[in-house]
Parts: structure tokens; C-alpha cells; sequence
């Protein structure tokens, strides 16, 4: 997946790796809402970034979990989305989730995970956020 196919989308983008507990604790409230957003279909797209593992624990980790939206792997000298947001919006914490508007930019930031609770108010952002951009 290329940033060309993102643009003019609103994206989520989630940071984690295969043995973060919360990590695979939020990966059905994920895949939830991807499914909700109709899987890209609504100008929603999700994008997993594996901060730690290499292919076959990445994938072996979506297969198990029922990831169904792209993931890419960010490890040693290739991390080309860390990079993107080095800085302010760098990860401090597994996960951390990062929803940004149609014009690359930051909207929301949520550190750590995704709860029961959060899920709603992550969808509300990025339907907010969808809104906001569409107008």
C-alpha cells in the first residue's frame, strides 16, 4: 500500500507488534470498525504498522486475530511511518492509533488500547473526522 492509495482518505493508523497483549487485546475492536467503515468503501482506511516482528509473526498475528485491513512491517532501519510522524505524533506506546484527515493530517491520537469503552469514541473521531473533510 502506497500513500497515493491513502490520499484523500481519512486513514487509522494502528502501531503494534505480534506479543503486545493490549495489542491483540484491541485487534477485534479494530477489525470492527474496519468492517463498519465498509473495508475503505466509505473513504475509511485502516493500516496496520508491526513495529517489532518480521513477516511470518505479522501475518501469523492477523490470520489468528481476524485482521482482515493492510498491514506493513516497520523494523530496524526500514520504518518509513515512524518516520512520517517522528516527533509529536511518534508512538511513546504500544499500541498507539493515530486517525488522520483526507489531508494528512494528525486529527486524534489514542496511546495504548483501544478499550470496550474507547471504541465508540474512536468511531465517533473518525466519522468527525470523515465529515469534516468531506465538506
Amino acid at each position: 500500500m502506497s500513500s497515493s492509495e491513502l490520499r484523500g482518505d481519512v486513514v487509522v493508523v494502528n502501531f503494534w507488534y505480534a506479543q503486545c497483549a493490549p495489542c491483540i487485546a484491541e485487534a477485534p475492536r479494530l477489525e470492527k470498525l474496519y468492517a463498519h467503515f465498509g473495508s475503505g468503501e466509505k473513504g475509511v482506511q485502516f493500516l496496520g504498522v508491526d513495529i517489532n516482528d518480521l513477516a511470518p509473526q505479522a501475518t501469523a498475528f492477523a490470520k489468528a486475530h481476524g485482521v482482515s485491513y493492510p498491514i506493513t512491517i516497520e523494523t530496524g532501519n526500514n520504518a518509513p511511518m515512524a518516520a512520517a510522524f517522528a516527533g509529536k505524533f511518534s508512538p511513546r506506546t504500544t499500541p498507539t492509533t493515530l486517525v488522520i484527515d483526507t489531508k494528512g493530517r494528525v486529527a486524534a491520537r489514542f496511546d495504548g488500547e483501544i478499550t470496550t469503552d474507547q471504541t465508540s469514541v474512536l468511531r465517533e473521531v473518525i466519522q468527525d473526522t470523515l465529515t469534516e473533510t468531506s465538506s
